[in-house]
């Protein structure tokens, strides 16, 4: 089983990774967490990696050591909500 979770930093978003994570635990499941960034301005590759790595280090802090399969992505977008 594949879940995906949308990840904003927020505590409902931490909530939603930890309860992902106890159905994948449940279900022998694969986490991936995903982050939307926003193009309002030119994004340089540095500030893209950045937030890939601040979103696997969130992760890994929620999901804690032992842990079920997971991946992180941060996709970029020029839509906004």
């Amino acid at each position: 089983m594949k879940i995906l979770v949308c990840y904003d930093g927020s505590n409902v978003a931490k909530d939603g990774i930890k309860l992902a994570q106890h159905h994948a635990e449940v279900f022998g499941g694969n986490l991936f967490i995903v982050r939307a960034l926003l193009q309002s301005h030119e994004l340089a590759y540095e500030d893209i990696q950045r937030e890939e790595h601040n979103l696997e280090t969130d992760a890994r802090k929620i999901l804690g050591k032992d842990t079920i399969p997971y991946e992180t992505h941060a996709i970029v977008t020029n839509l906004s909500p």
